[in-house]
């Protein structure tokens, strides 16, 4: 992008910042980066933000979420019961 285009681009964003407040992710506690995680928590809070509630009930959900800790590997959370069940052979 041109140096012109991007001072434009962060102008406008902040204008709309300014004018309208903060981002649902600020409220979250999610600090915008170009890595997995703060991606992977933006995500998260879509769903309850697509849900029919009030935004503050969603962010306070995806905090919940937060508090949690990262989720578990694919697998592993299903009681071993259910796993064998389904075919998946230990070891």
């Amino acid at each position: 992008m041109k140096a012109s285009t991007t001072n434009a681009t962060e102008a406008m964003a902040r204008r709309i910042l300014s004018e309208y407040g903060e981002t649902y992710a600020h409220e979250a506690g999610i600090g915008l980066r170009d890595t997995p995680a703060p991606l992977y928590r933006l995500l998260v809070l879509c769903v309850p933000l697509s849900a029919p509630i009030r935004a503050s009930t969603a962010v306070a959900a995806d905090g919940g979420f937060a508090s949690a800790g990262p989720p578990r590997r694919a697998g592993t959370g299903a009681p071993p019961q259910i796993r064998r069940e389904h075919g998946h052979r230990p070891g």
